[in-house]
């Protein structure tokens, strides 16, 4: 497997203009229409949509996709007439993957995460007001467990003391599970 496909985030579902994007499964769906791409297409897909609009050398491919192969640039250019035959795409008048002539590849179509392509909040940084106003919602849910917790029974109940007002009332927020 290429080295780039081992991060999370260069290999999660995404969205290619109107096409979703599955780099884990091989697939490209639009319109209720499921295809399959080879493993190594996938890979140059998803190298070009992390960098999508900048112009990505054949040679850049070649390092990043086959590392310790040697292949010349007709392994690249094979992958992205593949790439283009999938996705509908027409060299001539594309609309996802460009070729710049001399240059490179690039994707011109939009590119988003899955989780924006979706309709779910990709969340931004906090600034200071924010994160202190999510301080205080933590403090406050802290306080009204301990006083649901006031009401149980002074017997464990089975639960083998693990659950208690005193434990929780001690624990910093850091020490909570994320």
């Amino acid at each position: 497997m290429s080295s780039h496909r081992s991060t999370n985030l260069q290999s999660a579902a995404m969205t290619l203009g109107d096409w979703r994007v599955q780099p884990s499964l091989n697939l490209i769906e639009r319109a209720g229409q499921t295809m399959s791409l080879q493993p190594q297409s996938m890979d140059v897909l998803v190298y070009l949509a992390g960098r999508a609009g900048e112009v990505v050398s054949s040679d850049e491919l070649l390092d990043a996709i086959w590392p310790s192969r040697i292949v010349g640039d007709d392994a690249v250019h094979r992958r992205i007439a593949h790439l283009r035959r999938q996705l509908q795409d027409d060299c001539r008048h594309p609309r996802y993957i460009q070729t710049v002539p001399k240059r490179g590849y690039r994707v011109i179509a939009e590119v988003t995460p899955a989780a924006a392509a979706i309709g779910l909040a990709v969340p931004s940084p906090l600034d200071a007001d924010q994160l202190q106003s999510l301080l205080t919602c933590v403090e406050l849910l802290r306080r009204a467990v301990c006083r649901l917790l006031d009401q149980l029974p002074a017997s464990g109940g089975g639960t083998g003391g693990s659950l208690s007002r005193g434990n929780l009332a001690s624990r910093s927020p850091d020490s909570f599970p994320a």
